[in-house]
């Protein structure tokens, strides 16, 4: 990250490189891939910025792989690390306005406290998607984000879910029993007509 912290200050002074996703909210796999946006200092991004930004990619003997997909409702660049920076997966998206990666953080964060057992179940299903190849959703896999809201989204009906009365306590400290019951939800009982 700081080859492209150096990079961006050299390139664009007026921007910085910030990190958001996995890394910021420790819950990243060895294999995850490490999210950045490029933020402008004045708050008022160029959207030519990234462009420019990925062009001076080319010359970056640390770089494997690079491409640029600009054909989303947020472009994004996408680039390898060299196998002697472990072959690290990176994409760099622009910080505007139909950006939540930041404010994302925090959010994530909250639910961390919230739900101790949601760490270690984000972390299992993780795994297996990779396992899967559904964890990117560029190819149609679920973002990380998405299957932390769908364990949200769980955790919090959960008493309504199993008809469990408000008077009586819920126990997530089980967390295998707690990733079984998840899984045997969205697979049995999850009516996603509802959200369509």
């Amino acid at each position: 990250m700081d080859y492209l912290k150096d990079l961006c200050k050299e390139v664009l002074p007026d921007y910085e490189i910030l990190t958001y996703g996995s890394y910021a909210t420790n819950l990243a796999l060895k294999w995850s891939d490490l999210d950045l946006i490029l933020g402008s200092k004045t708050d008022t991004p160029d959207p030519l910025s990234l462009r420019t930004f990925y062009n001076s990619l080319a010359s970056q003997k640390w770089i494997k792989t690079h491409k640029f997909i600009e054909n989303t409702s947020v472009p994004i660049v996408k680039l390898t690390a060299v196998s002697s920076l472990g072959n690290v997966q990176i994409d760099i998206s622009l910080k505007d306005s139909k950006h939540f990666g930041l404010r994302c953080i925090k959010l994530v964060n909250s639910f961390l406290q919230e739900y101790p057992s949601l760490v270690y179940i984000v972390l299992a299903l993780k795994q297996i998607l990779k396992y899967c190849d559904l964890n990117d959703p560029f190819k149609g896999g679920i973002s990380s984000y998405g299957l932390i809201l769908m364990i949200v989204f769980f955790l919090q009906n959960y008493r309504s879910i199993y008809n469990i009365g408000s008077n009586s306590s819920v126990n997530f400290s089980n967390y295998g029993r707690v990733f079984c019951e998840f899984l045997d939800y969205y697979g049995n009982y999850f009516d996603n007509s509802k959200y369509w």
